[in-house]
């Protein structure tokens, strides 16, 4: 009983054909896998960050977008009452017209300036 048992195991008993891999083309195949997964997930991080930045766009001119309807309704519904320096009292630039203040219908006045300055909200 042990000698067919041994001889069933044995390398004769499995055709040439039939072979399995070997440890070097195990572990080639690994290394690929590694890059391939490497690079479809550098794929997934730079698609998710654009995802992310044109989002923040998105909001941000949605906001501008409302901004400036707020202030185009205010100039078309209320009344204008100065263009010049002096609108809150202070002086903000040396240019003429770079100040505005509007009545509001619904009560209040707001001051609208026109500044140079990239960093003036």
């Amino acid at each position: 009983m042990k000698k067919i048992v041994r001889k069933s195991i044995s390398k004769k008993a499995v055709p040439a054909g039939l072979k399995g891999f070997s440890l070097i083309e195990l572990m080639l195949a690994m290394v690929i896998l590694v890059i391939v997964m490497g690079a479809m997930t550098a794929v997934s991080v730079a698609v998710f960050s654009s995802y992310q930045k044109s989002k923040a766009i998105k909001v941000i001119s949605e906001d501008i977008g409302f901004a400036l309807n707020s202030i185009a309704k205010d100039v078309r519904m209320g009344k204008i009452e100065t263009t010049d320096l002096s609108c809150v009292g202070s002086v903000v630039s040396n240019s003429p017209k770079s100040c505005l203040m509007v009545s509001r219908n619904r009560g209040g006045r707001v001051c609208y300036r026109i500044s140079s300055d990239s960093k003036a909200l």
